[in-house]
């Protein structure tokens, strides 16, 4: 009798722990799929090593310089802009809406917002960045990729 209900106790014991781990596996599945991850810098990271590497680099002065011929731009990145707004930092008087204090937000200011200090911003257009400060930064590239390598 007693060999039986030990046997019994370690059955149900066994059940409760497939049973939590079952829990576990789904929630810990519903967790992952509701994460948002930024995948960026690791696709970029594939398309690099598809690419042949760099192995020569020239600075080339000038603003906006083109590179000279078989040499690619290496620093060129988009750059989104920004979107108009309102500039209320280290605004803080009483006749400002509160949720507008000390912020930056995307709308205009009125004009009681100019009145105490507001700014109006607006947006810029988006660009491609070629240059740093009057000079572009070409490499060339040969060889293997380190995919293929």
């Amino acid at each position: 009798m007693k060999d039986q209900v030990h046997k019994s106790l370690s059955i149900l014991n066994e059940m409760l722990l497939l049973a939590i781990g079952i829990a576990m596996v789904v929630i810990s599945a519903i967790a992952f799929n509701n994460m948002k991850f930024d995948t960026t810098i690791q696709n970029q990271i594939v398309i690099d090593w598809t690419r042949q590497p760099f192995v020569e680099v020239k600075v080339v002065f000038g603003y906006k310089s083109a590179c000279p011929n078989g040499f690619e731009n290496i620093y060129a990145r988009k750059w989104p802009g920004t979107k108009y707004g309102c500039d209320c930092i280290n605004v803080f008087s009483q006749n400002i809406s509160i949720s507008h204090r000390d912020k930056v937000f995307d709308e205009f200011c009125t004009s009681t917002e100019r009145y105490f200090g507001c700014i109006d911003v607006y947006g810029l257009q988006a660009d491609t960045l070629i240059s740093l400060g009057g000079f572009t930064i070409c490499g060339r590239r040969s060889g293997q990729s380190f995919v293929d390598a």
